[in-house]
């Protein structure tokens, strides 16, 4: 009472010798693609990395030559050589900005960036920062506006302590 049919035996194929090379060929062929295809993914994720390296330290370099003025991030210090990291440890720095929106607003290259968000998230302080970045070209004019005349008094008096240590030797001109 058993309705379930017998397994039917595999077929066995007789190739032929030419047959069986061709076939032996054709999966050595199918294993050499993917081992190529493979390699080159691995030359492309390295290249990439090369990239993402070069990219960083141009930026490095642009902005301690001063050619390109631009904030460094620890992520940019990360592809950094050692010396050069040393030499950022060793520095006196007179700015970090809070991580998130400030160091997005300093890092931006654009000219124009809105930069909005609640009372006390540094907006303000960015700003005398963000005012030194072409302070070293001879033309460079900044002007920072302020609505009340108590908000621009705080952000003098924080200028007086950030931009002397910025640029030693420079003299706050006060006109009444």
């Amino acid at each position: 009472m058993n309705d379930v049919p017998p397994p039917k035996p595999k077929r066995q194929y007789n190739y032929s010798v030419a047959t069986k090379a061709r076939k032996a060929a054709q999966k050595k062929l199918r294993q050499a693609k993917k081992t190529a295809e493979n390699k080159v993914k691995q030359v492309k994720a390295q290249r990439d990395k090369v990239r993402y390296i070069e990219s960083g330290l141009k930026k490095i370099e642009g902005t301690l030559t001063g050619k390109n003025p631009s904030v460094l991030t620890e992520d940019d210090l990360k592809v950094a050589p050692k010396a050069v990291k040393e030499q950022v440890e060793q520095e006196n720095i007179i700015f970090k900005p809070n991580e998130g929106p400030q160091t997005d607003f300093l890092a931006s290259p654009e000219r124009d960036v809105l930069y909005g968000g609640a009372a006390g998230g540094g907006k303000s302080y960015a700003l005398l920062a963000d005012l030194l970045r072409y302070a070293h070209l001879p033309d460079h004019r900044a002007l920072l506006i302020r609505r009340t005349l108590d908000e621009l008094t705080e952000l003098i008096d924080k200028s007086k302590q950030l931009y002397p240590k910025a640029f030693p030797g420079a003299v706050f001109k006060e006109s009444k």
